[in-house]
């Protein structure tokens, strides 16, 4: 029994003080082997949720529990307490030694780190991203505490609190090994940030040699990704806003959201072309909740703090990385095996690199999962690998597109060429820009015979040395087209055939087309006359018209007399009779209504400047309100035609009996047109006046 004392006195002894050797705080050893230790599984920590304790309070409540940490990463997530850390560290140099302290979060908003001196009192020195950058001891994104230590061991506490995110490294270094550090970290992220900058910049001029949107919006989304890694890293508030701390403050959640929308708007844009519409419908609204959310949070971060809204961006985020891969998986793999489905694939695979990373960061970000490489670097390597492929993805898409255009060009070119029809465009100058092989089938041009030609040029002067009005007229026209940039024409002409003396009556169209970069700006068509179907049974017609004077009523109306033609007279006649007409009718407009002379016709003509001199007489109230007076009457053995205007009438006699070959001062440019009208009719008739012209064909069966 007495031996037995002894024992039970050891047990009762370890009893009552094991527990507390077992929680005493190892010290850590600081000697000249010192280059970068973390520190962070040496430390105790204690939590206070009231923000209440000081380091008064501390020191002198024994009953407070300290709790050992292990983890090689503090980490407490967002957390509203205020987390106190205690470490000791024992100099076994035998003399003072300089040390760095280092908490590397750049994103912590407070924190006092309380350092004693040989007295054992204590001083603070405090940090975090609610002071201004210049106030730093030690100009980094982290957060760098210079301390020179004594002999022997020392206890050491650090306060921090956030409303981001309360993870980090706790370090001990020599400046050696900082500057070491900065020598191979700093190459590291601007190589990082400068492919990021590539990046932007080759989908930048896509975006710009392309017009593809969805260039353009990856380009938001590498920017804003790069900003928001800036931001994590410390760099925007090193170099970008060293003295805005709300803006600091409220940066992150802000830009978290510029990446949302910019990933997701880029997201929809890939993937809904070629949907099905109650694909489409739950794609938009799926974007519509996305971008919605996000702007509202982007709001909300401006005035509540920056837990509540970085809570919510996560929530956001986990959201839209779920719905796109889902759909995706869905589109890419099961919808449709598809070219397209190739490209949605490649997105796919690029967005689920993105999406993988993104998890770990918001869990490590609340403090589920402990810190470590994966987690460090996920994002920055999960989204450069994604903007790769879907820069790839990107360029597949740009490619397919340009693919189709060319089988597009392909088919519009054999439609171009294998039509009957003359198909033609105008440049700014009224050249010839392209024509098909029609032009040879009807008017006997190869196609590079007329290319660069002026389009006039190829209208027919039935009279030579004369003033040509067909080419002012179509002129006019094209002109008109200009001004208007919109619109379309159709007129009958007479077009130069290379191998016979004849002309060819041809129907032409032109049509503004000037908007788009195409080299171009009137497209236009010339095609054979065609018969109205009903003409074959027409017995008779009359009809009576009262134009104004416009000069280009002249050929309208002339084609509008003798449209119904064509089942008594050849088309060569017929063209005779509508040229005539033409005639008819101007000489009724100018020398009629609008008064011109003929000397004063003539030199307007010769100085390029008689369609001005129309305009101003066609505006003038003395002129201007006066009408021409067309009747027609047509039946199984003759066409009579009648032209009368409001004006004072000519002395028609004086050019009555006229040789048309005259080249005479007298027949000089204008006395050619009443020859031309008596030449194409059978019987030609004036008023004493000379205001009113009839006109008899007779058909001969």
């Amino acid at each position: 029994m007495n031996r037995c004392m002894p024992i039970l006195f050891a047990l009762f002894l370890l009893s009552a003080v094991g527990p507390a050797l077992i929680s005493a705080q190892t010290a850590i050893p600081l000697d000249d082997n010192l280059s970068i230790r973390n520190i962070s599984g040496e430390v105790e920590y204690l939590k206070d949720p009231a923000n209440r304790l000081t380091l008064a309070d501390i020191m002198r409540d024994g009953s407070l529990v300290w709790t050992a940490h292990r983890s090689g990463y503090i980490n407490f997530g967002h957390s509203s307490a205020r987390v106190w850390f205690r470490f000791i560290v024992d100099n076994r140099t035998g003399k003072p030694f300089n040390w760095i302290c280092e908490v590397d979060s750049p994103a912590l908003d407070t924190m006092e780190l309380y350092v004693p001196d040989a007295s054992g009192a204590y001083a603070a020195r405090k940090g975090g991203d609610e002071m201004p950058f210049n106030s730093r001891e030690i100009k980094d994104r982290t957060f760098l505490f210079r301390i020179e230590q004594g002999p022997g061991p020392r206890t050491y506490f650090l306060g921090v609190k956030s409303y981001d995110s309360i993870g980090f490294h706790l370090n001990m270094l020599t400046n050696d090994a900082y500057v070491d550090r900065l020598r191979r970290e700093l190459p590291a992220y601007w190589l990082f940030f400068g492919l990021l900058l590539v990046m932007a910049l080759y989908n930048l001029f896509f975006f710009i040699s392309s017009r593809v949107i969805g260039n353009l919006y990856l380009v938001c989304f590498i920017i804003s990704y790069g900003l928001l890694e800036i931001i994590f890293k410390g760099f925007a508030f090193q170099y970008l806003w060293p003295d805005s701390v709300w803006l600091q403050r409220h940066a992150n959640p802000f830009v978290e959201g510029m990446v949302i929308i910019s990933i997701s708007l880029f997201m929809f844009d890939f993937v809904r072309k070629g949907q099905k519409r109650r694909y489409f419908i739950i794609l938009l609204a799926l974007l519509a909740m996305i971008v919605g959310s996000s702007l509202l949070t982007m709001l909300l971060s401006l005035i509540v703090d920056t837990r509540t809204s970085m809570l919510l961006m996560y929530a956001i985020a986990a959201g839209a990385t779920g719905g796109f891969v889902l759909f995706g998986i869905y589109i890419g793999f099961i919808e449709r095996p598809t070219p397209a489905a190739r490209q949605v694939r490649i997105v796919l695979l690029a967005f689920s690199l993105f999406a993988l990373s993104v998890p770990l960061v918001i869990l490590n970000m609340l403090g589920v999962i402990s810190s470590g490489f994966v987690t460090l670097w996920a994002l920055p390597i999960g989204t450069a690998a994604a903007i790769v492929l879907l820069s790839f993805a990107l360029a597949d898409k740009i490619n397919s597109m340009r693919s189709m255009i060319r089988r597009g060009e392909v088919r519009y070119r054999h439609l171009v060429e294998s039509t009957d029809d003359i198909i033609f465009t105008l440049d700014e100058k009224n050249n010839i820009h392209s024509m098909n092989r029609a032009v040879r089938f009807h008017l006997g041009y190869h196609p590079d015979e007329v290319l660069g030609a002026n389009f006039p040029d190829l209208f027919s002067n039935m009279e030579e040395n004369r003033f040509n009005i067909t080419q002012q007229i179509v002129m006019e026209y094209i002109t008109t087209l200009k001004k208007k940039k919109k619109g379309s024409v159709r007129f009958l002409t007479t077009l130069n055939d290379k191998y016979s003396h004849e002309p060819k009556e041809m129907a032409v169209t032109l049509e503004y087309k000037g908007e788009g970069n195409t080299g171009y700006v009137i497209l236009g068509k010339a095609y054979p006359v065609i018969d109205d179907a009903l003409t074959p049974f027409l017995v008779s017609e009359e009809y009576a018209y009262e134009i104004n004077n416009y000069i280009g009523n002249a050929e309208l109306m002339s084609q509008r007399l003798a449209r119904n033609l064509g089942r008594y007279m050849e088309p060569g006649d017929i063209s005779d009779v509508r040229i005539a007409l033409r005639e008819a009718i101007i000489n009724a407009i100018e020398h009629g209504n609008l008064g011109l002379g003929f000397e004063e016709k003539t030199a307007t003509q010769l100085s390029g400047s008689y369609f001005n001199l129309i305009k101003r007489r066609q505006k003038d109230p003395a002129y201007g309100g006066r009408r021409v007076h067309v009747e027609c009457s047509l039946n199984a053995a003759r066409v009579v035609y009648t032209v009368a205007d409001e004006g004072a009438g000519f002395n028609h006699s004086a050019v009555a009996d006229g040789d048309p070959e005259d080249d005479g001062a007298s027949m000089l440019m204008h006395g050619r047109g009443l020859l031309m009208i008596r030449h194409a009719f059978d019987e030609v008739r004036f008023n004493e006046r000379g205001n009113r012209i009839v006109m008899v064909r007779m058909f001969r069966r």
